[in-house]
This record gives C-alpha cells, sequence and structure tokens, in this order.
C-alpha cells in the first residue's frame, strides 16, 4: 500500500472527523451487527477512508471500545484489577 502525500493526508483529514467517524462506525456496528474491529475497517472501505488515516479518526470512546472488544478476543492482555476488601 502506498502512503499518503501531504495534500492527500490533509485532505482525507478534513474531510473525515474523529466525531463523524465515530458515529458512522457506530451506525454500521447497529445496521450489519458487527464487532467494532470489523466494523472501523468495513465503515472505512464503505468511505474509501485509507487504513493510514484511521488510528487519527480514533477518538477515545472508540479506542475505550475498540481496546474492551480485543480483551474479551484475548487480542490484549487482561488489565489485573486490586481486589477489593
Amino acid at each position: 500500500m502506498k502512503g499518503l502525500t501531504e495534500l492527500e493526508f490533509v485532505e482525507v483529514t478534513t474531510q473525515h472527523q474523529p466525531q463523524q467517524f465515530a458515529v458512522g462506525v457506530e451506525k454500521y456496528v447497529q445496521e450489519h451487527e458487527v464487532s467494532y474491529i470489523d466494523a472501523v475497517l468495513g465503515y472505512s472501505e464503505e468511505k474509501e477512508i485509507e487504513l493510514d488515516i484511521i488510528p487519527k479518526l480514533i477518538n477515545p470512546t472508540l479506542k475505550q471500545k475498540l481496546e474492551a472488544e480485543a480483551r474479551s478476543l484475548n487480542l490484549l492482555p487482561r488489565i489485573q484489577a486490586l481486589p477489593v476488601f
């Protein structure tokens, strides 16, 4: 996959804002009944968003959902919770 030029990068990031991206991914999850990981990829493909740009479009709320999903699938290590006495 080729990298984006600076002009292409600016164009794509101005067309797609993190909040719009998160809302689009949420709608994609609901409409297609897929995981957040699959929704990010599916929505990006549908809107022709380059894979290089996706990390810049993920807002903190979406990141938390992706991390929780990845932990439940054992793709990320679980976080140890302190015992409550």
